[in-house]
């Protein structure tokens, strides 16, 4: 089984819940693909350790463990991703490096700003995700199955490959 993690910061505005986003840097597995920051687990690496880590290299914020709020895996044949929140107090501005660009604040409500950004089948894990910000003492986490999504396989396939052939 081959393990990745992502990340949404959130930032609360008034009734409005924000999401951040990045687009995957120019030559990077998927450039140009929106999504949370995260990536491969390492071999022996928990989950939670990997996505805060993945998070400290990618946009500098420094997480604990405690501060992640599990959503949703999604199963993609051996793939398992899970999806965690992260609470933020400010509403903090990423600039472009080489892991990620065009780090942008999302309202999650409003898929129509994003969704067309973002790999295929994604709208009902980010609905699930509104709902988790919208309701959290009554949200159950949950999983997607979308191992049987053509398009989203291709899209991914050469996710876990070694850069260059390393």
């Amino acid at each position: 089984m081959k393990l990745l993690t992502v990340v949404f910061p959130v930032f609360v505005e008034g009734d409005t819940n924000l999401i951040l986003m990045g687009r995957q840097a120019p030559g990077k597995r998927m450039p140009g693909i929106r999504n949370g920051y995260g990536g491969k687990c390492e071999e022996g690496e928990r989950v939670e350790d990997c996505a805060v880590r993945e998070v400290k290299e990618e946009i500098g914020l420094d997480l604990q463990k405690e501060d992640l709020h599990f959503v949703y895996k999604i199963i993609e044949g051996d793939k398992h991703v899970y999806f965690y929140t992260v609470r933020l107090d400010s509403q903090i501005s990423i600039p472009d490096n080489t892991e990620m660009v065009d780090n942008r604040w999302f309202d999650v409500e409003r898929q129509e700003d994003y969704i067309n950004e973002m790999l295929p089948d994604n709208e009902r894990p980010m609905q699930a995700l509104a709902r988790a910000l919208r309701s959290p003492d009554e949200y159950e986490p949950c999983t997607f199955d979308l191992s049987d999504n053509q398009e989203l396989m291709e899209a991914t396939k050469n996710i876990f490959d070694k850069p260059n052939g390393a």
